[in-house]
């Protein structure tokens, strides 16, 4: 009886061990499932955390790049990114899209090559957003930031010209801090594809921005005669205004421009900024007769007038009295 008792209750914690180890793979099975899922429904284009906002429809292509002086600076060649961002948040945010290129150059033997490379803030520049030095730590492997006002969609434009850096996808550490980046001469390489594979976004702290169909009409362009004697030099400069109509006073305010010249790239920057604009006050981009034209941040200058030169706006935004930066 002692012998049929012990095997009995040897059968029972068997039988219970076993459940228990059913149960506990079937809870393995089911996180391994549902982290599967989650996994599987991150989307490019999409940010993963939670912030109504997204990039789509991007593309490279080719192009040609001038400085301040269009006829007496030519900045080489390189490559613009145009991609489509969209805001539904009731706030400003930043998008942070990260891209992977297909880069095909030579190597230092001269062979060729074609290389994964996801393109950093390092190496690509926008007028889109305001972040001019470059991102935060965790967003190093991301192109610069896209700011939009909220609910605002935009089309917008990254541009890459000169010396770009990058992280090679080949290197098993293709990270900045492990040494991982690369380089390519955007003058003599080729980009034949781009990827996005992921895009961050987050709601402002210090800054809000202002959609450009509220202020883009306001801006004007006018061209201004600076010859001298012998040195023919004509240009363009922004003027136009915009009244603060919110319900806080701006600590500062700043606008930046997209310029195309011929259809090609500028690598000047276009910008106008103020400070100190009360409720109901007026932010000037450039009084038309403030004797100023020589503002390179205002200025577009070219020694004939055979050009075709567009200026889109980009963004504008501003600093609240409250805020700190």
């Amino acid at each position: 009886m002692k012998i049929k008792s012990t095997f009995l209750i040897c059968m029972i914690l068997t039988i219970i061990l076993t459940g228990c180890g059913t149960s506990s793979s079937k809870k393995t099975e089911q996180n391994t499932n549902q982290q599967t899922q989650e996994q599987a429904s991150i989307q490019p284009g999409v940010p993963t955390n939670k912030i109504h906002a997204s990039i789509k429809d991007i593309t490279v292509k080719p192009l040609h790049f001038y400085g301040i002086n269009v006829d007496e600076m030519d900045n080489g060649s390189g490559f613009v990114i145009e991609a489509h961002a969209v805001n539904q948040e009731n706030a400003s945010v930043n998008i942070y899209p990260k891209v992977v290129a297909t880069v095909n150059d030579k190597d230092d033997y001269g062979d060729d090559r074609t290389r994964s490379i996801i393109l950093t803030c390092g190496s690509v520049t926008t007028p889109y957003g305001s972040n001019h030095y470059g991102n935060p730590d965790k967003y190093e492997e991301y192109l610069p930031s896209i700011g939009l006002a909220p609910k605002e969609e935009k089309n917008v434009r990254y541009y890459i010209h000169g010396s770009a850096r990058g992280y090679d996808m080949q290197s098993k550490s293709h990270t900045y801090l492990s040494g991982g980046d690369t380089y390519f001469d955007a003058n003599t390489a080729t980009i034949t594809d781009i990827k996005l594979v992921d895009v961050a976004a987050e709601k402002t702290k210090n800054i809000e921005y202002i959609a450009n169909k509220d202020w883009g009409k306001q801006v004007n362009v006018k061209a201004v005669d600076l010859s001298i004697p012998g040195l023919p030099i004509l240009g363009k400069i922004l003027t136009g205004s915009f009244e603060n109509n919110t319900d806080k006073r701006w600590q500062d305010a700043t606008i930046v421009m997209d310029v195309m010249v011929d259809n090609q790239g500028f690598t000047a920057p276009v910008r106008a900024s103020t400070t100190k604009i009360g409720i109901g006050k007026t932010f000037f981009f450039r009084k038309p007769d403030a004797g100023e034209y020589r503002a390179s941040e205002l200025f577009i200058e070219y020694n004939n007038n055979n050009h075709q030169i567009d200026v889109y706006p980009a963004v504008m935004y501003y600093t609240p009295e409250s805020t700190s930066d």
